[in-house]
């Protein structure tokens, strides 16, 4: 019985010592002064930015890091990941220019997906004529996190295929923005039922 203890005692348990490191990076973590945070998240982002397998640049003076994905099979578009005053961005144009006489349709779909979007947002530039998906994070919470900054990014790329979509059918194909919506509510629907 005592071998066997001993045994025991002697053999590191990973998993509780995985723990416990990622409990003492996140209490170093929230010691540290806002600039640090956002200095820790910086060097964090990058790291993993630097492993993927995608285009991108990272300018450290902007401290942002712009990536080439596909929204489409044959349209690509630039997503932005930003550190800008204490938040953590990431941000993509969903389309460059719209026809001005298609405004008021553009505004009643942005408003419309506003409301069913969990986070984040849709904004309008009027005077571009583009339209933005953008999510914003306290920058501590995403720090606190290791995988935040991968979910964020992941997140933030499959809804803004989604709401690409949207747009596009409405301006390509002329499509009432509540048609639209209700047709996002249902796949969205049937993805929570297959995952069930």
């Amino acid at each position: 019985m005592h071998w066997i203890l001993s045994r025991t005692l002697q053999k590191p348990n990973l998993k509780l010592m995985n723990r416990l490191a990622h409990y003492l990076r996140m209490c170093y973590r929230l010691t540290l002064n806002a600039d640090k945070q956002e200095e820790a998240l910086w060097k964090e982002m990058k790291k993993f930015h630097l492993r993927q397998d995608y285009p991108s640049g990272i300018y450290e003076k902007e401290k942002t890091i712009s990536a080439t994905l596909k929204l489409t099979e044959y349209k690509s578009e630039t997503f932005s990941y930003s550190l800008v005053f204490g938040q953590y961005y990431c941000n993509v144009r969903l389309i460059r220019s719209y026809p001005e006489e298609l405004s008021p349709e553009i505004f009643i779909l942005t408003t419309h997906l506003n409301n069913i979007l969990i986070e984040g947002g849709v904004s309008v530039d009027t005077e571009e004529q583009c339209v933005e998906y953008t999510i914003r994070k306290d920058i501590l919470v995403t720090l606190l996190y290791p995988g935040f900054i991968y979910e964020r990014i992941n997140r933030h790329y499959k809804v803004a295929k989604r709401l690409h979509q949207a747009f596009t059918r409405l301006i390509n194909e002329n499509e009432a923005p509540a048609l639209i919506v209700a047709d996002i509510l249902k796949s969205l629907e049937k993805e929570e039922k297959e995952s069930d």
